[in-house]
């Protein structure tokens, strides 16, 4: 259930017309029983796609649609037929708040006395980015490795650090999730940050720059998060 999913939420799939027909057999083979979550979870996501749709018609018709510095896709996932994820708690920019809100009214309109939950845990986030080296990229990231390195945008010199502390407090990350964060960030396959000192585990003393040596052979690069936690 957790791969399917994953290729849903991460538009993995090869085909979304082959993952219904999947469905349709296993559900003649094992049952609907067996089926009804997965059913449930590949019309979550055909609903948002509707559901976004709308939201831009109605921004569009209100004469808001430029108020956001980015673009937002949301998918509403019916609570109990997804697999259970642990909640964090995250300090979000001014903007991506306000955009969140936005759609939160949008739909309470739409949908009376339901609630929407967040899982921030789940975002994924595209950013464009500018390396001494390596020129324009484009880094496709999880939320929790946004918020680490959009601090990195208000220092005037690339070699400038910023300490595991004052990222901590930035982010308003657990202490686990952050330094797991910073871990994937500046020691994984792909590193574009720089950590100091050097070495795979994150100290309390730890400070982080832009790794300006940083260079990829592809436009869009994917920076793998971290492992899943071991609890």
């Amino acid at each position: 259930m957790r791969l399917f999913a994953k290729r849903l939420l991460l538009n993995k799939s090869a085909s979304s017309d082959m993952e219904k027909v999947m469905l349709v057999k296993l559900r003649a083979e094992s049952g609907a029983a067996f089926t009804s979550k997965l059913e449930t979870m590949a019309k979550d996501i055909d609903l948002s796609t509707d559901l976004m749709t709308a939201f831009k018609s109605h921004r569009a018709a209100t004469g808001d649609s430029g108020a956001d510095p980015f673009d937002l896709s949301v998918n509403v996932l019916t609570s109990g037929n997804w697999p259970s994820l642990p909640s964090h708690t995250c300090a979000l920019p001014v903007a991506m708040v306000a955009s969140l809100d936005r759609f939160k009214r949008f739909y309470a309109s739409k949908f009376s006395g339901r609630t929407l939950t967040w899982q921030h845990a789940l975002h994924q986030c595209t950013l464009r980015a500018q390396f001494p080296k390596g020129g324009r990229k484009e880094l496709s990231v999880s939320l929790f490795q946004t918020l680490c390195l959009l601090p990195f945008n208000e220092l005037a010199d690339p070699d400038e650090r910023i300490s595991f502390a004052d990222l901590l407090a930035r982010t308003k990350l657990d202490k686990v999730e952050a330094a797991r964060t910073l871990q994937s960030l500046a020691c994984g396959k792909v590193r574009v940050l720089t950590k100091h000192p050097k070495g795979r585990d994150i100290g309390d003393n730890d400070e982080f720059s832009i790794n300006v040596d940083f260079k990829a052979e592809h436009y869009r690069v994917k920076v793998r998060g971290p492992l899943a936690r071991r609890d």
